[in-house]
């Protein structure tokens, strides 16, 4: 039986030769991904292969540092040229190739955020600047074609740090380099569980314990064998991918049982059983080889895939003046097959090939063409050129209308965004109240009419990301704390309801204007607890005005709004979809809205609004230049400021019949 200190021993690490058995493992790891992103069902725990990609990561870059520094060899200038290296050329040319498209397909809001993001993929601080951004499973991350850059830099700024740090402590307190990284594992783990921000999601210091990870295990297996267990290794891979879905993206759990079974395969280090063998057939020994190209290539092109595919089925729905350009049509091509998104995965899985074999390969050997050289400084100088001389497409719309309506922002600065109620979002010395509860969907609407009637007081209980006072799957529950805040000493108690119903109960969304997508989410809110939570409001007011479900679209409204002004498209036609779409889909949620009794209750009925008053049965996302929508279901200014105006009918009728 070894002692601790020999376990621990650094003394015995030596390089390690290719192991087919890991790079297999990076097969298994991107097609995960990829897999995941293309949503099938098997794979929807997809995103652990990241996590997977980072404990080898760990496992193998330790290993070159640790081994050289044993035998005096290491030099910071071969270790991050190697890393330029392997990293740079394969990644310049996807984001190089990935500009075109960019330019034809995104909407120029887009456009200019794919600028920003391409600068934060260069210099590896993606996962800070996408954590800014929207979280990594919202809906409108699925059309950011560099979101992935976010592991990229998190790995990037571990092979900057680590070779430092483990430099420093080599010299200083060589025996006890192993206990120094457990330490760091373990702090790693503990901020990993006692934060539960969605941002940590792409914080480095949550992310090092599995690059960490990677390099204990490597010192460890130096020392000792642990065999015939990767066989359920790689069970324990399988089971999280298949078993854990996005509700845990954010939990440790999913992430120590896949990566628990990594280090088993890991500290196989053989590649003569059984599971080695099979990791080392052809399909994933070449799949493993290019995996770093297709992980590069695979998010732009699904990301462009997803826009020009909705851009073509709304066109179905919205237009009959859609005008693809040859960037689209490349997409269309596989859109019109049987099975789009498999033949888009081979042609990636074969292009990946080719950026390897080309590229890749080429800059790892240090067998530079003249070619390979070109390629490289061409794409670093677009790459930048990109960055510091687009213009912003915004001055090239045609009315400042138009143009204000571009830059408009979804939420703005000001709502009180709160997952539980705060007597900071309590504002006004009126004694009368009105509370504003609901989502972001009723944000826009609370700002404006808090703004134009300063004669009342307001308490804003405002979620981002559902109904703060109810079940949501978001937050915790918040009924006492909130009715706490309601029962407030005021004369008069005013409460204003309003959120995606149909969405939280029926655990669906909108598309397209045509047909419901299934949320991944298990149900968000039943049926009876919406009825007892929205009674329990009822009674603690005054005046209730309940706003039914806002129409929603599905589609991005200002990207086809613009490209259709800048285009100089039909202006004459309205975006729109037939009213009973919107009938169907939102059937169950209005059912329940009717049933509740109460006279203390005023209705407001939007889709009487946007889908009758503008065009008869035509629920419409503009008018006659007026844009009501910023995306598939967040109001405009100006599409808030009619829901607002309805609002103020019932306070004045309410005032008068109070006077």
């Amino acid at each position: 039986m070894k002692k601790i200190n020999e376990i621990f021993s650094i003394n015995n690490v030596k390089r390690i030769k290719f192991r087919e058995d890991i790079n297999g493992l990076r097969a298994i790891a991107v097609l995960s991904v990829v897999f995941y992103h293309i949503e099938i069902d098997l794979f929807k725990g997809g995103w652990l292969g990241v996590d997977v990609f980072f404990v080898i990561s760990g496992y193998l870059i330790s290993n070159i540092i640790i081994s050289e520094l044993i035998n005096n060899e290491f030099s910071f200038r071969e270790f991050y040229l190697r890393r330029v290296n392997r990293i740079l050329p394969a990644l310049f040319f996807v984001l190089l190739i990935s500009i075109p498209f960019s330019m034809s397909i995104l909407s120029p809001k887009a456009f200019n955020e794919f600028s920003q993001s391409l600068l934060s993929s260069i210099f590896f601080y993606a996962n800070y600047h996408f954590r800014n951004l929207d979280f990594y499973i919202s809906e409108p991350s699925k059309y950011s074609p560099l979101l992935h850059t976010w592991s990229l830099a998190i790995e990037e700024q571990f092979y900057i740090l680590f070779p430092l740090v483990v430099v420093i402590l080599f010299k200083l307190v060589k025996n006890r380099l192993t206990y120094f990284i457990t330490l760091f594992i373990f702090i790693s783990i503990y901020l990993n569980s006692t934060d539960q921000s969605y941002d940590k999601f792409y914080g480095l210091q949550f992310r090092i314990w599995e690059l960490l990870l990677g390099v204990l295990i490597m010192i460890i297996s130096s020392n000792i064998e642990i065999k015939n267990l990767q066989n359920f290794g790689i069970l324990l891979i399988f089971f999280s991918i298949y078993f854990f879905d996005d509700s845990w993206i954010n939990d440790i759990e999913p992430k120590l049982i896949s990566l628990f079974g990594t280090v088993l395969i890991l500290f196989s280090n053989t590649n003569e059983t059984l599971l080695s063998k099979f990791l080392s057939i052809k399909v994933f020994k070449y799949i493993g080889l290019s995996s770093f190209s297709l992980y590069l290539l695979h998010q732009p092109f699904f990301a462009f895939y997803r826009i020009v595919k909705e851009n073509n089925e709304t066109s179905l729905v919205a237009f009959d003046y859609y005008q693809p350009n040859f960037y689209e049509n490349f997409f269309i091509f596989f859109i019109n097959t049987n099975y789009p998104k498999t033949f888009l995965t081979i042609f990636l899985i074969l292009f990946s090939l080719i950026i390897y074999e080309f590229i890749e390969k080429s800059f790892i050997n240090n067998k530079i063409t003249f070619f390979n050289k070109k390629i490289f400084f061409i794409s670093l100088f677009c790459l930048f050129g990109l960055f510091f001389f687009t213009k912003d497409k915004y001055s090239e719309y045609p009315t400042i209308k138009l143009s204000d309506y571009a830059e408009e922002e979804v939420v703005e600065s000001g709502i009180c965004w709160n997952e539980k109620p705060s007597y900071e979002c309590l504002s006004g010395d009126s004694n009368e109240i009105i509370y504003l509860i609901g989502d972001s969907q009723f944000a826009k609407v609370s700002k404006i009419l808090s703004e134009n009637n300063k004669n009342y007081s307001y308490f804003f209980n405002i979620n981002p990301y559902g109904i703060d006072f109810f079940n949501n799957f978001y937050s915790d529950k918040c009924t006492d704390c909130l009715l706490d805040y309601l029962n407030l000493e005021k004369e008069k108690k005013t409460i204003i309801f309003n959120a995606r119903i149909p969405h939280y109960i029926e655990d669906s969304y909108f598309f397209n204007g045509k047909y419901t997508v299934k949320n991944k989410i298990s149900k968000i809110y039943p049926e009876e607890n919406f009825i007892r939570d929205i009674n329990t409001l009822i009674d603690a007011s005054d005046l209730f005005i309940l706003i039914y479900p806002i129409p929603e679209h599905g589609w991005n409204a200002r990207d086809l709004i613009i490209n259709k002004r800048i285009n100089k498209l039909d202006s004459q036609k309205n975006l729109s979809y037939e009213r009973k779409y919107w009938d169907s889909y939102s059937s169950s949620a209005t059912d329940i809205l009717n049933s509740l009794n109460s006279e203390k209750i005023k209705r407001i009925y939007p889709s009487e609004i946007f889908c009758n008053q503008f065009i008869t049965n035509e629920c419409v996302a503009e008018f006659n230049n007026n844009y009501f929508y910023l995306d598939g279901f967040h109001l405009s200014s100006a599409g808030a400021e009619i829901i607002v105006r309805e609002i103020e009918k019932l306070l004045l009728i309410e005032d008068k019949n109070s006077s």
